[in-house]
């Protein structure tokens, strides 16, 4: 968000921020951004409501899906400002 000159603001800034990465990655991450999402409500859930529970294998899962999620969201940085690769 910060590399297009948006910020999000301080209430609901996780969802926001979501929501601009489904924007901004476009329709073909759509799947990997929605189960991001859902484990973004989950942890919400876990943290301030204590309310759920998530097995290992959600956990690894989650881990994979956003090492995938940071390497699309790196390259989409360094197409917009390759001045900044690899910071």
């Amino acid at each position: 968000m910060f590399s297009y000159g948006y910020r999000p603001r301080v209430k609901f800034a996780h969802k926001i921020t979501v929501k601009f990465v489904k924007i901004c990655l476009g329709e073909e991450f759509e799947i990997l951004v929605k189960r991001f999402d859902k484990m973004r409500i989950k942890r919400h859930d876990l943290i301030y409501e204590g309310m759920v529970a998530v097995s290992s294998y959600e956990v690894e899962k989650a881990i994979k899906d956003a090492k995938k999620l940071i390497e699309n969201i790196r390259r989409k940085i360094d197409e917009k400002n390759p001045q900044i690769r690899g910071l």
